[in-house]
């Protein structure tokens, strides 16, 4: 509302008019247009998300178990490479236990 307490109706944009409808159905994908931009990248789809993976699986340790890490910056490449190396000693010497991970391993 502004000052004089009548409402002021809003005329919508060009921009909004030129929109389409919502009945406009989307375009679908089917596995051979979603392969149609890269498809030379689909073998390293899965390296990808392993890397992915072994990159944020210290740091979710490090939050888990933060205590264990006393003086260390994950945000460091340094605390890092030392939160990576504890991390993954203590997941190779984890195969007695059955994979389990405790802060104590650390």
């Amino acid at each position: 509302m502004h000052r004089g307490g009548q409402r002021r109706e809003i005329e919508p944009s060009a921009a909004a008019r030129a929109r389409p409808s919502a009945d406009v159905t989307p375009p679908s994908f089917s596995s051979q247009s979603a392969l149609h931009w890269a498809p030379t990248a689909v073998p390293i789809l899965p390296a990808a998300a392993v890397a992915c993976l072994a990159t944020v699986l210290p740091l979710a340790v490090y939050i888990g178990t933060a205590e264990e890490f006393d003086g260390v910056n994950p945000i460091t490449p340094s605390g890092y490479a030392r939160v990576a190396r504890r991390t993954y000693a203590a997941f190779g010497g984890s195969a007695a236990t059955g994979g389990r991970v405790g802060g104590k391993d650390l």
